[in-house]
């Protein structure tokens, strides 16, 4: 799996990211942090190798995509609402933000 960012699941917290990595790593899939793909090469419209921009070639069977979501959180942070990991709202157990009376639900 290549992943563009330095942490796979970049909403979640370290300690989350660190377990589905080992598991991962459990079934043999190997994870590629912090590098982007910027071509696709192949022949008749199937995908045989992946160009990383570190210029590295990955040879391939399958390519499925997925893209991720950065959150919108300008409206928030001007609210004075404290952002978490990658642009989240940050909240407690009870789900509740750092400004009375507003919670993430």
């Amino acid at each position: 799996m290549i992943e563009k960012m330095p942490d796979f699941l970049g909403t979640m917290d370290v300690e989350i990211n660190n377990i589905i990595e080992q598991e991962l790593a459990k079934y043999g899939i190997t994870l590629l942090k912090s590098k982007a793909v910027t071509e696709f090469i192949g022949k008749d419209s199937f995908v045989n190798k992946i160009i990383l921009d570190s210029e590295e070639v990955i040879n391939a069977d399958i390519v499925i995509m997925g893209t991720g979501v950065k959150p919108e959180s300008e409206i928030v942070e001007d609210a004075g609402i404290e952002l978490g990991i990658a642009g989240a709202i940050k909240v407690n157990r009870q789900m509740a933000t750092n400004v009375p009376n507003i919670c993430r639900w």
